[in-house]
């Protein structure tokens, strides 16, 4: 009887442990509610399947690139109003000593990636894609496609 009781203590203080740990380190949800106010819809029954970000910065800032798997589309349909690829965005390359202006975001999104030196294999498939951006006062940008056929949400972020 003993055993059962100190068992049940032990759980009982994972489980309070844990909960603990979740409120106290903020989710990626709880950072792009935050950062974007974007929610990541529960009931889509998300999953993180891959990762990657800059590293450490003083100031949080740097290229965040998240790929999600979800088995409800109809939450993630409802969750932003998206559109096609083509778009301007505020990232800038420099070619032949000029400067030009990304016209669509799979610009921008490959070279952020590159940058983070994300194997092409986890890149999404941009022509089976929906999208979304935003920029935000101090021009930090959040790109976010949907490819519905394989239940893939890939989240990128260039926070200045």
């Amino acid at each position: 009887m003993k055993k059962k009781k100190t068992l049940l203590v032990i759980i009982v203080v994972l489980i309070t442990a844990w909960t603990i740990f979740q409120s106290i380190i903020p989710s990626y949800s709880s950072v792009l509610e935050a950062n974007w106010d974007i929610k990541l819809p529960v009931k889509a029954f998300f999953k993180e399947v891959y990762s990657e970000d800059a590293g450490p910065s003083f100031h949080g800032d740097g290229i965040r690139y998240h790929v999600f798997r979800f088995t409800n589309s109809s939450e993630i349909e409802k969750m932003l109003p998206w559109s096609d690829l083509n778009g301007n965005t505020l990232a800038w390359s420099q070619t032949q000593g000029e400067e030009k202006r990304y016209q669509i975001y799979r610009e921008a999104t490959d070279l952020w990636l590159g940058e983070l030196e994300i194997p092409q294999e986890q890149y999404p498939d941009y022509d089976s894609c929906f999208c979304w951006y935003k920029n935000a006062h101090d021009n930090s940008e959040i790109i976010i496609f949907w490819n519905p056929e394989i239940n893939r949400l890939y989240i990128v972020e260039n926070i200045i």
